[in-house]
């Protein structure tokens, strides 16, 4: 699954994925994820694990509101700060760059 393409003297250029990668991607970044809160609940401090709760109350502010930008930048912190939290450099940086070829998609 490519998310950019290298063009000669065009530079990088947005792919668009089908579907069915989104699918794949989506699913892997779930296991991510998955992996990074595991790791999260064991390495958190209790400063973290308070500002997720934080953002967690205001994420659920912002869906009683209907406000779907709020909404989903909230989301997105929450699910930054449980990777930070997991102190695992490799689990951050593939986050950090499946994620950020999905962004678009998934507020969609």
């Amino acid at each position: 699954m490519v998310l950019l393409n290298f063009c000669p003297s065009r530079g990088a250029i947005t792919a668009a994925p089908s579907p069915e990668d989104v699918k794949h991607i989506l699913k892997f970044l779930g296991r991510i994820e998955g992996l990074d809160g595991e790791l999260a609940c064991k390495r958190a401090t209790d400063e973290e694990i308070d500002e997720i709760r934080a953002l967690h109350y205001e994420m659920l502010a912002a869906f009683a509101h209907k406000d779907h930008l709020a909404y989903f930048r909230l989301n997105q912190c929450i699910h930054r700060s449980l990777v930070m939290a997991s102190r695992n450099l490799l689990l951050i940086e593939t986050h950090k760059g499946m994620n950020a070829g999905l962004h678009r998609i998934r507020y969609r």
